[in-house]
């Protein structure tokens, strides 16, 4: 043994081949400090993957909800429409009714005028309330 280490050759090739098992060392260490960095960044990307997953669920049950709202909002203000469309043409199109219409045609022009008059005032309000 004692001649192992005292001859230089076989004590360089002993030094030698421990530097290379220490730069072995030095890289399989930096190996699993960066296996276990790429680990946590892993982890962080499945904990945002499942907050996504999450909010998405969430945005879809909310825009489904605020779809229904909508649907149930443009068929009350149709039907809205329908109607004051309905009463504008009554008023429009059905002849006053009142009994002094025959003897003075005036004041029946005038009725008539007014008539029309409030089916055009309904009309636009329900144009502006509609288109709002």
């Amino acid at each position: 043994m004692q001649k192992r280490y005292s001859d230089p050759a076989q004590v360089d090739k002993i030094t030698k081949i421990q530097g290379k098992v220490e730069d072995v060392k030095k890289v399989a260490l930096d190996n699993l400090d960066r296996l276990l960095v790429r680990e946590g960044k892993i982890e962080e990307m499945v904990e945002s993957t499942d907050k996504l997953k999450e909010q998405g669920s969430l945005f879809s049950r909310v825009a489904a909800k605020q779809k229904c709202l909508e649907r149930k909002r443009n068929l009350f203000w149709t039907v809205v429409l329908a109607l004051c469309c309905i009463v504008r043409l009554s008023l429009v199109l059905l002849p006053s009714s009142s009994p002094s219409s025959s003897s003075c045609p005036d004041r029946s022009v005038a009725v008539r005028g007014g008539q029309i008059l409030l089916a055009l005032i309904i009309g636009i309000i329900v144009l502006i309330v509609y288109t709002s």
